[in-house]
């Protein structure tokens, strides 16, 4: 009896305990995840294109079968749109804000190097090139997408490149 007693004390302190972590924990749907903020403070413009393995020779014969579904006909996984910004927000504080709304899968390293969107990596291309690469107004950055800091009107364009110089 004081065996059985004791099961009972050891599975009504698990149930608890398990209890109070289920209710401390902060769910949200997934919908709510992948919401983006619309508040903000200013506008800039937002593109991720992968158009080059659209126009480079061989570069999309050359992709898995599983990844040629993921590259859209017009080569844009995020048309150029005009997106509201937060101060301080960086370049990757937007792509990130946009991939979760988009559902675009990103990895960016703990040093903030963005190495996959969508499902495209770092060298693809058969040549063991490629990769991600920003431009802002016009110019491609020299500098991590965490440490540039948007600022009224900037113009970010992301861009899948397969060989150097094609962006």
């Amino acid at each position: 009896m004081k065996k059985l007693l004791i099961k009972i004390i050891v599975l009504i302190a698990i149930i608890l305990i398990n209890l109070s972590i289920f209710t401390a924990c902060d769910f949200k749907s997934v919908n709510d995840h992948y919401d983006i903020n619309l508040e903000g403070d200013f506008e800039v413009s937002f593109l991720i294109s992968c158009n080059t393995i659209l126009t480079t020779d061989g570069a999309f014969d050359n992709l898995s079968e599983s990844l040629q579904p993921l590259i859209p006909k017009d080569g844009l996984m995020f048309a150029k749109t005009t997106v509201l910004c937060e101060t301080y927000d960086s370049v990757l504080d937007m792509l990130k804000k946009i991939c979760a709304n988009q559902k675009l899968q990103l990895t960016a390293g703990s040093d903030n190097y963005v190495s996959s969107i969508g499902h495209l990596t770092e060298r693809l291309y058969f040549n063991n090139l490629g990769g991600w690469m920003y431009k802002v107004n016009g110019k491609l950055a020299d500098y991590g997408a965490a440490d540039y800091t948007l600022k009224v009107g900037d113009n970010v364009e992301w861009h899948y490149t397969c060989e150097p110089n094609d962006i």
